[in-house]
């Protein structure tokens, strides 16, 4: 199984993870919307990805990987960079629709190619075991990138917020006091820059993944 491959496939539980939950997440605290109107914001990722992904896998079988991969894993770097733009209480949430459409462009490129590449060189005997080193390799990433969000996050909070604790107001029905929603929205942009820099690592490892071999033979 091409190792680069696994490395770029490492980038997606990551983004994709941080990707659903904090952007709309800060957008139900901040802007005040319902968990409904939150996941609004996701249908250009789903149009997009959804209309666009079928001819991704029909161009696959006859481009090297890479035409598609490296877009992908780039515009998804973009796509999230721009969400930490946008990330601030004054910012109009119409305006979160277009990250997101990005985002739905590069996962048709990112997705199925990156599964298929991975496991597409091996002989037959080698696939089964070929299929759960990489299924493996994506738990890791899933893992370890829930695990680094998780502390920097915590840790952009107390840099923004010192003292939030004490600041009173309900958390629990997700509301903010007024004095720390600059601050929060803050340090949710800036944990942003995390899985967007993780993707550029994946466009560096995809550059290196196996051409298929059935294209070689050509």
């Amino acid at each position: 199984m091409p190792t680069p491959t696994s490395c770029g496939d490492h980038t997606r539980p990551t983004t994709v993870t941080w990707l659903r939950e904090r952007p709309h997440g800060n957008d139900r605290i901040i802007h005040q919307l319902t968990p409904t109107e939150s996941a609004l914001l996701l249908i250009p990722m789903a149009v997009f990805a959804g209309v666009l992904a079928p001819i991704a896998g029909r161009v696959l079988d006859r481009v090297d990987p890479r035409l598609l991969l490296v877009p992908g894993l780039l515009l998804s770097a973009i796509s999230i960079f721009w969400y930490s733009a946008l990330m601030h209480p004054d910012t109009p949430i119409w305006m979160f629709l277009l990250p997101s459409a990005l985002m739905g462009i590069a996962q048709a490129g990112m997705w199925g190619p990156l599964a298929t590449t991975a496991t597409r060189n091996l002989q037959p005997r080698q696939a089964g075991a070929g299929s759960g080193i990489y299924n493996t390799t994506r738990t890791i990433g899933s893992v370890l990138g829930s695990a680094a969000i998780a502390a920097l996050m915590q840790g952009r909070l107390e840099a923004n917020l010192p003292g939030a604790a004490e600041a009173g107001g309900d958390f629990a029905a997700g509301q903010l006091p007024d004095m720390v929603v600059g601050g929060f929205s803050d340090a949710m942009a800036q944990t942003m820059l995390l899985p967007g820099i993780v993707l550029l690592v994946g466009v560096v490892a995809v550059l290196f993944t196996q051409r298929p071999a059935h294209l070689g033979e050509r």
